[in-house]
């Protein structure tokens, strides 16, 4: 039959990824420092494995971002 979930027809592999985020005063203001998927795990979205079987582009998330800012309240 046709019948059944996404995710018995084609398993959604499990990933884990870590972020860092910190924050410290320096100065008058704050410092914010991130880093997204600080390991650099290479892994697929549930969206994007899910859509695997429509056949759309079948891309990894993306790896190690860092951002970093600034702010001040006045």
């Amino acid at each position: 039959g046709s019948g059944g979930a996404i995710g018995e027809r084609f398993p959604i592999e499990s990933f884990a990824v870590v972020d860092l985020v910190s924050s410290i005063q320096v100065g008058p203001g704050t410092l914010r420092f991130a880093v997204e998927n600080l390991l650099n795990t290479l892994y697929f979205a549930p969206q994007t494995q899910a859509d695997f079987s429509t056949n759309r582009a079948y891309t990894a998330s993306r790896g190690a971002m860092a951002t970093i800012g600034y702010s001040m309240t006045y």
